[in-house]
């Protein structure tokens, strides 16, 4: 990304006078602390590897999404060095705003959460090396990382270099409300000047209750907490088991399960396609 000071632009690795043409090799390391912007956004479907998976939007720096409570989503961000300087060895960390309550790290006990990818027909792991998949910046691409504990792993950007972070997430039903809206930003470890934000994504929270009637239930499981029917239908054609009913331990069990984050992203795909 190209940057003016004065009669200067830092194009790349060089230096060029915009009043007489002359270009000078930028020096990096020497002027201060390194500048990291968040500088375009993509929601991710959880449904394939780092390489595979499908942008379930256009690249984009403003607006944001809809998402599902308990449905497993991935984010990823393109980070871009803008003044000039490396930034070795940084960490990469999500953080999140609930209800503008201020931006706070993504734990496991938080209305956002770090999650692991619903795995069926491919695989992905914590701390997997992306590729340049986003085409917003021309600056020399270096490899980041993926990330099932929102921090993602060391990566060394120099000066108006740019690297590309995902992280996998979930929503907690319990801590939030229909539409509630959570923004978005990734912290770089270490020192740096201010980091800027030219894309903020904003999700919007569709918040779905796990449903708690056996009827419900689109493979036949049963809450804990109910009496199972006296007949049970024959549910062979539901699930891999055969006609069977499957019982959860408990409704959060239910809820993380291959099973219900499928049936999920296929009621999402029908309202996308609406």
């Amino acid at each position: 990304m190209s940057q003016v000071y004065g009669d200067w632009l830092l194009d790349g690795r060089y230096w060029r006078n915009l009043r007489t043409g002359e270009t000078l090799p930028a020096i990096r390391g020497g002027m201060g602390d390194p500048i990291i912007d968040q500088n375009i956004w993509c929601e991710v479907d959880d449904d394939g590897d780092e390489a595979g998976s499908t942008f379930a939007q256009e690249e984009s720096i403003d607006g944001g999404w809809t998402h599902d409570t308990g449905l497993v989503g991935r984010v990823r961000f393109e980070m871009v060095e803008t003044a000039g300087e490396d930034a070795n060895g940084r960490t990469y960390a999500l953080h999140f705003n609930h209800e503008l309550a201020g931006f706070t790290a993504v734990t496991g006990s938080t209305a956002l959460q770090f999650a692991s990818s619903i795995e069926t027909s491919w695989t992905i792991t914590d701390g997997d090396a992306t590729t340049d998949r986003i085409t917003g910046d021309a600056g020399a691409f270096i490899v980041g990382s993926y990330s099932e504990d929102a921090v993602a792993s060391s990566s060394n950007v120099g000066g108006t270099e740019h690297n590309e972070v995902e992280f996998a997430y979930v929503i907690d039903f319990a801590q939030v409300a229909q539409d509630d809206e959570i923004a978005l930003r990734v912290i770089m470890s270490g020192a740096q000047g201010t980091p800027t934000y030219g894309a903020t994504p904003t999700i919007t929270v569709n918040a779905v209750a796990p449903p708690l009637d056996p009827q419900e239930f689109p493979w036949g499981q049963h809450h804990p907490d109910q009496q199972p029917r006296k007949r049970t239908p024959n549910l062979a054609g539901f699930h891999p088991g055969g006609g069977g009913k499957i019982v959860v331990e408990s409704e959060r069990e239910w809820r993380e399960s291959p099973k219900w984050a499928a049936y999920r992203r296929e009621q999402r795909q029908l309202r996308r396609a609406a």
